[in-house]
């Protein structure tokens, strides 16, 4: 029936698209119109129940991969259903994958953001919340984009890390390793442990990194509103999470190749022997 689901919201965008111009509408017509928007929704909103219902196993299945970590099983389950009614409505069967294969991400995704924000058995530290997150939007995408689940090298090469970092965070994604248990086949580190950055650490490193923010938030300041913002977004910044040159377009409501000029831009103006200098000592050896 999700054919049916699909004609529905067509009919229902139909419908709102002839009230916005009811000034133009004969009173009779209105009062037709204005009558059968209360049926489609009643029709889609049944329709939705019956897809969330036939899925409410898929959460249960994806939780139990997830217990003992800090989370009690109920709160998960509470996550993945609110992600599963997320996922049916923006479910678009055109696209030539089924509803589970699209729902999984959105049901992982909130569990394991879950995890990350409510977790007391282990504590997460900001750099791996943010590399979960990353993760678990990437793989995402991809997975929409191809209609299945991406592969570890797939997910490498669209976050531009190392394929052994990328498989390891497949596996707790899945619920095959945890945070804090040694990765096994003779590899007696944990997850956190391969993920972790040992530079930072370092108080020293720790100083020049904030010294090295200051400097470069300077050098941006350079650079027009726009050209900051784009290069901010492009490099992760921010928020320490890299988007793509057509997630940044729909942000600014811009094609690719736009955005692609202005980051260009912007990086000629950066790569002035001036503004080089100036952050050239956080780079040496």
């Amino acid at each position: 029936f999700m054919e049916e689901v699909v004609v529905l919201r067509k009919r229902e965008l139909r419908i709102k698209q002839a009230l916005e111009i009811t000034s133009f509408l004969p009173l009779d017509e209105l009062a037709a119109k204005l009558e059968a928007t209360p049926k489609l929704w009643a029709q889609y909103d049944e329709f939705k129940r019956l897809l969330i219902e036939a899925n409410v196993r898929l959460v249960i299945n994806i939780a139990k991969n997830y217990t003992n970590q800090g989370v009690d099983f109920l709160d998960l389950i509470q996550e993945g259903n609110a992600a599963l009614i997320k996922a049916v409505e923006r479910f678009d069967p055109s696209r030539g994958y089924k509803l589970g294969t699209y729902a999984i991400w959105w049901i992982r995704q909130a569990m394991l953001r879950t995890l990350a924000e409510q977790s007391h058995v282990v504590k997460l530290p900001t750099y791996l919340v943010q590399w979960i997150r990353r993760y678990a939007r990437t793989a995402q995408e991809l997975s929409q984009k191809h209609g299945r689940e991406p592969t570890p090298q797939e997910v490498s090469e669209e976050m531009e890390v190392a394929p052994g970092k990328s498989n390891k965070m497949k596996k707790f994604f899945t619920g095959q390793v945890s945070l804090n248990k040694s990765l096994g086949n003779d590899d007696s580190r944990t997850l956190e442990d391969v993920l972790a950055d040992e530079k930072s650490s370092s108080p020293m490193n720790t100083a020049n990194l904030t010294m090295l923010q200051h400097e470069l938030k300077r050098v941006l300041n350079t650079l027009t509103p726009k050209e900051q913002r784009v290069i901010s977004l492009r490099f992760g910044l921010e928020d320490d999470m890299p988007r793509t040159l057509e997630e940044i377009g729909q942000i600014f409501d811009l094609s690719r190749e736009r955005i692609r000029q202005i980051e260009m831009k912007a990086l000629s103006k950066l790569r002035h022997p001036s503004k080089l200098e100036k952050l050239s000592p956080y780079f040496r050896d």
